[in-house]
């Protein structure tokens, strides 16, 4: 885009009769400056994309009623990257999960379908610049995208993808699409990070290069001559997003990931898994930076044994000997994934050029589907890594993390509390002293209509006290808060996994028994915290229908939080009625009529929670229930 688009742009933002003026300064000690005053509007800016988050500010100024006067914007975090995978998959193929894969992406793998529908790409490319172009406004300065996989031929043995086959005619058609994406990011002046999971193989490459193992130099020159191709045909490449993979996908054999803690040969075992990592970290180091004049992006997470991920002192094991600022380790912000309950990571700030890993959609905590808002998370862990010195932050708005449930059939449904979460973050990130809650009430204004910003910037901030005391049914953690015991994160991950209703139906209650009721030292307490809880969700909704008005043109809008908040209320209600039945059933508190009445309440908040919103899947509670009915009297004297 250049001067003239983006003064275009900005003048169409405006109301009638106002005029807007973009005048490009690289002297500014800031990112832009602006103004408006009266009917005009000035932006000045050091670059293109510093103009474009001008003229997202003014947009939010505008359609709020809040102007902004000599405003001026300067970010301590100078690398702010953003992954762009969500807006790349397709959202036509309902029931199948919508942020698994790309299904015209899943039919390049497979074997009947060598092809990619080119009408499928074409939506995804418009996706894609339709979110690119909100990001920039946002003040990201990097797009991060996968997959490396497909975009290597290796020239340099044409007997691995023969001109014509399979691969080649597939890896083509991506080389084409990237190259578009490439362009599309620079129009918006946003550099573009590979994302590559390694170890990753095809049948072919498997069969060319041999197994992976740290002793195989054939390995090595894999890795080599892959990023030296990646470099030759994308030269503008910022840098390489790089992760030992804890995914593993066969999908048909065609295109699977793999990893060095688990494969080694018998010459190797010898080797800890930090030693072969440093191997590959020293690799990476020499191929990506030094040979390539790449930024290279670690990011330390991983699902071995190891822990590598939550431990500073084994992060400056790995990057022993490297003093580069091209050189970047990544970590997340919590210790542990991205349950909401987990601490901040206690390695921030411990070695140079960190970058820091953010999440909006909570993976664990209902993919942007329950009114879960963490602004207030956010600006307190970015205030301090801030302080810390870190070099720059990385975040995942809707798309990564583990798949969505299968049984939803209409997942992509409301997100717009993953986005209360990436748009104020993204105002966090370029002045973490603004309080979250003047942000959050500017998008309210923009979704609701003005005014009704501050009384649901209340309610979710009211809600995030209700998420604490559902979620937190043992003893204010008197139990274990870290990463590995699930019971103690959140019952929406239980839940969404079933090991609640698994702990009943496979377990007989051990998980319960082992990493719940251990923690309990007063079971009417934790069992009252959860129904208070599930009453402050009650509470939020008749709040919103009490402050929050219901203005023309903002009628839909209106309707769909309402129906989200009653959603919210339900599932909670439920949550807390099977939470107490099976506490007392595997804790032995309870008679055969206190039981009964239990069970037809649950059973009541289970119908209507399934017949007005059902959004996730409750059979679990029908097996239990049919199970504690049966012989509740030998189950209660086999459990005493």
């Amino acid at each position: 885009m250049n001067k003239e688009d983006c003064q275009r742009e900005l003048c169409a933002l405006l109301p009638a009769g106002w005029t807007g003026t973009v005048e490009l300064d690289g002297k500014l000690d800031c990112d832009y400056a602006l103004t408006v005053r009266g009917n005009h509007v000035a932006v000045r800016a050091s670059r293109l994309r510093n103009a474009l988050c001008a003229v997202g500010d003014v947009e939010s100024s505008v359609r709020s009623g809040r102007h902004l006067i000599d405003k001026r914007v300067t970010s301590p975090l100078p690398l702010r990257l953003v992954e762009a995978w969500a807006p790349m998959h397709s959202h036509m193929f309902l029931p199948m999960p919508e942020y698994h894969e790309h299904s015209w992406h899943i039919r390049m793998r497979e074997r009947l379908s060598p092809d990619v529908l080119e009408s499928e790409m074409e939506m995804a490319v418009i996706r894609f610049e339709k979110y690119v172009k909100l990001v920039a406004k946002q003040g990201f300065t990097h797009v991060v995208l996968d997959d490396q996989d497909y975009l290597v031929l290796f020239p340099k043995h044409p007997e691995i993808y023969p001109a014509g086959g399979h691969f080649h005619r597939r890896h083509l058609v991506y080389r084409h699409l990237f190259r578009r994406l490439l362009d599309i990011a620079a129009a918006h002046d946003l550099k573009f990070v590979l994302y590559c999971q390694e170890l990753g193989y095809t049948p072919p490459t498997k069969a060319f290069f041999g197994n992976i193992c740290p002793c195989n130099e054939k390995m090595w020159t894999y890795l080599e001559e892959k990023y030296d191709e990646l470099s030759e045909v994308f030269p503008d490449f910022d840098g390489y997003m790089i992760k030992v993979s804890d995914s593993f996908m066969p999908l048909d054999g065609y295109y699977f990931h793999t990893d060095l803690f688990h494969h080694t040969c018998p010459a190797c075992q010898h080797l800890s898994p930090l030693q072969r990592l440093k191997a590959f970290v020293d690799c990476m180091y020499r191929v990506v930076v030094q040979k390539h004049n790449r930024n290279l992006y670690y990011r330390t997470w991983e699902c071995s044994s190891a822990l590598i991920h939550v431990d500073v002192e084994k992060h400056r094991k790995l990057f022993a000997g490297i003093e580069d600022e091209r050189a970047h380790p990544v970590l997340k912000y919590t210790k542990g994934d991205f349950m909401v309950s987990n601490r901040f990571h206690p390695g921030i700030g411990g070695m140079p050029n960190q970058i820091v890993e953010y999440q909006f959609k909570l993976e664990h905590d209902g993919h942007g589907s329950l009114p879960l808002y963490i602004g207030a998370v956010h600006e307190e862990s970015l205030r301090e890594n801030i302080a810390k010195g870190i070099a720059g932050i990385w975040t995942w708005p809707v798309g990564g993390g583990i798949s969505s449930i299968n049984n939803i059939t209409h997942f992509k449904g409301f997100t717009r509390f993953a986005e209360a979460n990436q748009f104020v973050f993204a105002r966090t990130m370029l002045e973490p002293e603004v309080p979250h809650t003047e942000t959050l009430a500017i998008w309210g204004d923009g979704l609701l209509g003005p005014g009704n910003g501050a009384p649901l910037g209340e309610i979710l901030c009211f809600l995030t006290d209700a998420f604490r005391l559902t979620c937190n049914f043992g003893d204010l953690w008197t139990g274990s808060r870290e990463y590995g015991t699930y019971f103690h994160h959140g019952w929406f991950y239980d839940w969404q996994h079933f090991r609640l209703g698994h702990a009943a139906m496979e377990a007989g209650g051990g998980d319960i028994r082992s990493q719940v009721l251990p923690f309990i030292s007063d079971l009417d307490a934790a069992i009252q915290r959860m129904h208070r809880g599930a009453a402050m969700f009650r509470e939020a909704r008749e709040s919103f229908e009490r402050t929050v008005r219901r203005l023309p043109g903002y009628e839909h809008e209106y309707v769909t939080f309402l129906d989200q908040f009653m959603a919210a209320e339900a599932f909670a209600d439920l949550c807390a009625l099977w939470v107490e039945t099976l506490l007392r059933f595997y804790s032995g508190q309870f008679t055969t009529e206190s039981l009964e009445k239990l069970l037809v309440r649950l059973e009541a908040a289970k119908q209507l929670y399934d017949r007005n919103h059902g959004l996730f899947v409750t059979q679990c509670m029908d097996y239990f229930i049919s199970m504690a009915r049966r012989a509740p009297t030998d189950r209660e004297q086999k459990i005493r």
